[in-house]
Order: structure tokens, then sequence, then C-alpha cells
């Protein structure tokens, strides 16, 4: 019997469990194939030294922790969306919105937003990294603080750039292929299902951000990557095309490599990139921008049809 369609008539609860199991799947074989292909490609024993991860003053470790993140992303994010599609008998064209056309408006108020919203989510990122638990639970606090250093760290050191050729395989690795996977994964299947799932538009792409900003692993940045999350959610369900969504996924990572690298040529004053942080002003501003434009997405979508 073949297996193209074979989740078609699943209900919502059924395909929701698959897709998560196939995801995850997908992860764990990715992630081992990264770690068994570092040791040929790279001389880099992860398996039997991965102590060898954290020595980021070795440049061959870099490049293996950035072959493993590709991998990673590709078996997490790009295969899973793409197989689910097969089994459920979908036309990915047509379920994405691939034929889609956008439109100026739309593209030139997701550029908006993107650059809008940084002031509020870097602002709701310092309330966040503010949060203290009970004493009682005071040993979780710590551990998800330690965990948060350890990405935080492994991100900096993929995020050293010295050169064009560096900055072109940050935006690779770091902006376009998050963009592309992360949303034909979240906003393309978890969120349909979701809204299927529940019967509520809101709660299935609220759930859906609040997935995606968990898989990051940082705790304490939770709640700017829900902001955006949601609002990606929205893009996605107004325009009913994925390639909107795509766009302001990667501007917004884009941009955060593109003011490392000039603060790096010295070309950007430092801290640039935390505008807005600390300034009750500018998010109050930003935050009343990102209102005005996404109440014009939606008047503009109504107006279309969608």
């Amino acid at each position: 019997m073949s297996l193209n369609g074979r989740l078609k008539d699943e209900p919502a609860g059924a395909k929701l469990f698959w897709l998560l199991f196939i995801s995850l799947g997908f992860f764990f074989v990715s992630g081992l194939l990264a770690l068994l292909l570092s040791e040929p490609l790279f001389g880099i024993d992860m398996i039997g030294n991965p102590s060898l991860a954290r020595d980021f003053g070795d440049p061959q470790v870099i490049r293996a922790m950035k072959f493993s993140q590709t991998v990673n992303a590709i078996g997490f994010f790009i295969i899973p969306p793409i197989l689910f599609a097969w089994l459920c008998g979908t036309d990915l064209r047509s379920f994405f919105g691939l034929g889609r056309p956008l439109k100026l408006f739309p593209i030139a108020a997701a550029v908006l937003l993107v650059i809008a919203a940084l002031p509020l989510e870097n602002f709701v990122a310092t309330l966040s990294d503010a949060i203290h638990f009970p004493d009682i639970i005071a040993g979780w606090e710590t551990n998800l603080r330690n965990m948060q250093e350890e990405t935080e760290r492994t991100v900096v050191a993929f995020l050293k750039m010295e050169d064009l050729g560096d900055l072109g395989i940050n935006l690779m690795m770091v902006a376009l292929l998050p963009a592309v996977g992360e949303e034909m994964l979240f906003r393309g299947w978890f969120q349909p299902l979701l809204i299927q799932r529940f019967r509520s538009v809101h709660m299935g792409i609220w759930i859906t951000a609040a997935l995606f900003s968990l898989i990051h692993m940082q705790f304490f940045a939770f709640f700017p990557r829900l902001i955006m999350g949601a609002a990606l959610g929205y893009l996605f369900y107004w325009s009913r095309s994925i390639y909107l969504p795509m766009l302001a996924h990667f501007l917004n990572n884009a941009l955060a490599i593109l003011a490392l690298y000039f603060i790096h040529q010295g070309s950007l004053p430092e801290g640039v990139e935390d505008t807005g942080s600390d300034n009750i002003m500018l998010f109050s501003l930003s935050a009343a921008a990102v209102a005005v434009i996404l109440f014009g997405l939606r008047r503009f979508y109504n107006e279309e049809g969608h």
C-alpha cells in the first residue's frame, strides 16, 4: 500500500502527532548524522570527545558546528514538512500559497513591521531577563540561565565574521535556512492543524508561536520570540502565502547578523542592536507602529477578500 496520502483523512489531532513524531525523528537522525560526519570531514570527534564542541577558539570546531547546524536545520525544518505533505497527499504549491504572488503593499508592510518591532522586542527581552523564580525553584532558574548562556556563547562564536564570505555563510545558515524551514514547519503545518484542532484562529496562532519560541531553548528570550512568532502567524493566515512570513523572518534574522557584522567592522556603534531595550518611549512608539501596520495589513487583506 502506498504511503502517499496515507494521512489525508486523519483528524487534526492525529496529524499533529505524526507531524511531531516525524519532525523529532528527523531531528535526532540528522543530528546523529552530523556528529558522525564531523570526524571524517573536519577531524573533530564530537561523539568520542563532546567537550571539543566548546572549544570555540578552534576554527575547525566552528566549521564542524556550522555544518552540524545546517544539517540539523534541513533535517528538522525542511524535510519533515515536505514529507508530511506527501503523506497527507497535499500539493505544497497550493497549500503554502506558493503560486499566489505578493503585492507591493504587504511586502513593504512586512519590512516596516520587522524594523518597527525591534525596540518592542528588545524592551520585552529586557523585561524577560529580569524574571526571577521563587526561592523554592531557584535551581531551575540557575539551570535555565546556564543553558541560555551556553547557547548565547555558541551563537556568538557562530556569528564571528571577519569578511564578506563569513557574512554570506551566516546569512544563509542563520537567516535564510531558518526563515524557509521554520516557516514551512510551524506556520505552514503546525499552525493550520492547531487552528483546526482547537477551532480557533487565535489559539492556533499563539500556540504555534509558543512552540516556535520554545524550540530555540532560550527561556528568558521566550516572550520576544513569542511576539515575533505570533506576528508571523497572522501574516501567513491573512496572506495565505508562506512567502510573507518567510520574508519577515529572513529580514529579522538578517538585520541582527548585519548589525553584528558592521559593529565588528566599526561602521556601527556598540549596542545598536539593543536599541529600545531600556527606553519606555521607544517601546511605546514601537508597539503603536506594530499595531498600526498589522491593522493596515488586516484591512488590506479584508478588502482583497482573503
